[in-house]
C-alpha cells in the first residue's frame, strides 16, 4: 500500500534479467499468443528479453526471424534475421527442420538464389523418411515451388 500511497508510479518496463531467467517459459507463452494475435512489436519485445538472458531456445530464435522477416524491409535486418536461424541451428538443443524453410524464405527475400535452392533442398529432405501425411505433401509441393521458379525465371 505504501507505493499507492506515496504516488510514485512503477518503473516500466520492469528489468530483472534474473526474474526473466526464472519465468522464461512464461515470457515465451506470452509470445506466442502475441504473435497469433499479430501483435508482432509486443512480440518481438518479448523474444529480445529471453535473448538477452541467453536462455531463447531454438524455437524463439527462429520465430524471431519470422517476425524480423514481417516487421522490416531492409537487407540489414533481414540478414540479422539469418543470424537467428544461424544460431537456433549452433543450439542444437531439439532441431527443428522448419529452420532451413525459414532459411530459404530469407534467401530468397534478399535474392540470394543459390542459398534459397540449397535451404529449401535441404528442408525438402527432412521429410525423406517420414510418413506421407497431407502436412507432409503441402509443404513437400510448397518446397518445390521456388526451386521451380528461381531454376525457371
Amino acid at each position: 500500500m505504501a507505493r499507492i500511497s506515496s504516488g510514485k508510479k512503477p518503473q516500466f518496463p520492469f528489468k530483472n534479467p534474473q526474474y526473466d531467467k526464472r519465468v522464461s517459459k512464461v515470457i515465451s507463452q506470452n509470445a506466442i499468443i502475441e504473435y497469433e494475435n499479430s501483435h508482432f512489436e509486443d512480440y518481438e519485445s518479448l523474444l529480445d528479453r529471453l535473448i538477452a538472458v541467453n536462455v531463447a531456445a531454438e524455437e524463439d530464435y527462429m520465430f524471431k526471424s519470422m517476425v524480423m522477416r514481417k516487421l522490416y524491409d531492409s537487407t540489414d535486418k533481414l540478414e540479422k534475421a539469418l543470424s537467428y536461424l544461424q544460431k537456433a541451428d549452433i543450439l542444437n538443443v531439439y532441431p527443428l527442420i522448419g529452420i532451413d524453410k525459414q532459411k530459404g524464405l530469407n534467401y530468397l527475400q534478399l535474392g540470394y538464389n543459390n542459398k534459397t535452392i540449397k535451404a529449401v533442398n535441404i528442408y525438402l529432405g527432412s521429410f525423406g523418411q517420414q510418413k506421407p501425411s497431407e502436412y507432409i505433401e503441402s509443404e513437400i509441393e510448397w518446397t518445390r515451388k521456388p526451386i521451380y521458379m528461381i531454376k525457371n525465371f
